[in-house]
């Protein structure tokens, strides 16, 4: 009788033991779990330098409460919008995570309510595989030089963006021009805007390497703008790199050549300017010959007058894609919304719409990152410019306020 109550006892005791053991393991993984969260909003606060209590949304996103707005001064400054953080985290050592994890927390804390989290291309802004590729690159009496490699790699399909539009949608590419031209506006469009936004640098920019590499770094699709003759040249200049038609094949060709050595890790060109020089054939197909033997891929700039330069590009064998809207300088907001509502009404009913900011301002990409916040991701989706490359028709879209009714009504 005393032995049977003794095992009972002795079972009891086990259970409870195991019960404990249970319920601390429990709490350690609970413990772990908050642990990484509260690491990871600590990566962001530690990168713009702002209080813990900003990011206590336990998604690495930037809160807006009433109370918050002194915290995230810094971050927008910084460029990320005030609803999220499209930055990419950067590593910092375990010490620095820690002490900011172990950071006295502010009274008002508890109070913070989380943002809403940007749409997922809004943090899409993982930097890409480091530029260049050895394999890639060529020397040459200007800098390096884009070449195919012995495997048949070309530099379009090693430096482009990954992207994959499923479901299945209408692909809205946008194009950022003229970074390098000024330091605050290269630096915000850079920083604030989608990865999935391309950025075209100035090939007189001064260090256009940099910029290519920065832009790359925060998941930025890149390409090289390329100066070509307008019709009304030289009352309008593109600067002293311009393709001209008076100019020898050679002439251009040593042109061509120190645009596309002013760095690397660039999927292809954008015709800067250049109407008069894309039609001319007998001066745009050897250059068009050159971007195939390199491997790139060329944007034909001209909405307003369709120039020959996509047919002709297309028969060559020139990967392509076409611009269906310019938004310049100085448009007003009203324009600047209309030409990119003209864009994502082109891409829901044609499945593909091309837009070129030339000179943006600061306003601009101010606007233009709070569109891309709004972007309704059902019929459209943002897309790098690798991705529209030889899809768009070669006529030129008309009746866009038959295809705007179409996509989003009356």
């Amino acid at each position: 009788m005393n032995a049977m109550v003794y095992s009972r006892i002795h079972l009891s005791g086990l259970l409870k033991l195991l019960w404990c053991c249970l319920l601390l393991l429990v709490v350690g993984v609970t413990l772990w779990l908050f642990s990484g969260v509260s690491r990871n909003n600590a990566r962001v606060a530690f990168e713009f330098d702002i209080p813990l209590d900003a990011v206590a949304d336990g998604k690495g996103g930037v809160v807006t409460s009433a109370q918050s707005q002194e915290a995230i001064i810094k971050a927008r400054r910084m460029g990320v919008v005030p609803q999220g953080s499209d930055t990419i985290m950067r590593p910092h050592s375990d010490h620095d995570i820690d002490a900011i994890t172990n950071a006295p927390r502010r009274p008002w804390q508890a109070g913070v309510n989380a943002a809403k989290i940007l749409p997922s291309f809004m943090i899409d802004k993982g930097a890409l595989p480091p530029a260049p590729d050895p394999k890639l690159v060529a020397a040459s009496d200007y800098g390096p030089l884009p070449v195919i490699d012995a495997e048949g790699r070309k530099p379009l399909a090693v430096y482009a963006k990954a992207f994959d539009n499923k479901p299945k949608r209408g692909l809205v590419t946008l194009i950022v021009a003229s970074i390098g031209s000024n330091r605050e506006v290269s630096e915000m469009a850079i920083a604030r805007l989608p990865g999935r936004i391309s950025l075209a640098v100035n090939p007189y920019a001064p260090e256009g390497a940099m910029w290519l590499a920065k832009a790359r770094s925060n998941g930025h699709e890149t390409l090289l703008a390329l100066p070509m003759e307008p019709n009304d040249y030289p009352s309008s200049d593109p600067g002293p790199a311009t393709l001209l038609t008076q100019l020898t094949p050679q002439e251009n060709r040593q042109r061509l050549e120190w645009v596309l050595s002013r760095g690397t890790g660039y999927v292809g060109v954008l015709a800067w300017s250049g109407l008069k020089f894309l039609n001319s054939a007998k001066d745009l197909i050897p250059m068009l010959q050159i971007l195939h033997q390199r491997g790139l891929l060329l944007v034909d700039n001209q909405p307003e007058v369709p120039s020959r330069a996509a047919r002709m590009a297309r028969d060559i064998g020139v990967p392509r894609a076409m611009v269906n809207r310019r938004i310049l300088a100085d448009m007003s907001p009203a324009l600047m919304d209309r030409a990119l509502a003209d864009l994502q009404a082109i891409a829901a009913d044609t499945g593909q719409a091309v837009g070129v900011f030339e000179q943006p301002t600061l306003d601009q990409i101010a606007r233009l990152s709070d569109w891309a916040a709004t972007l309704n991701e059902d019929k459209v989706v943002l897309a790098p410019v690798s991705s529209v490359v030889d899809l768009q028709a070669d006529k030129p879209i008309v009746s866009i306020e038959t295809l705007r009714a179409a996509a989003f009504g009356p």
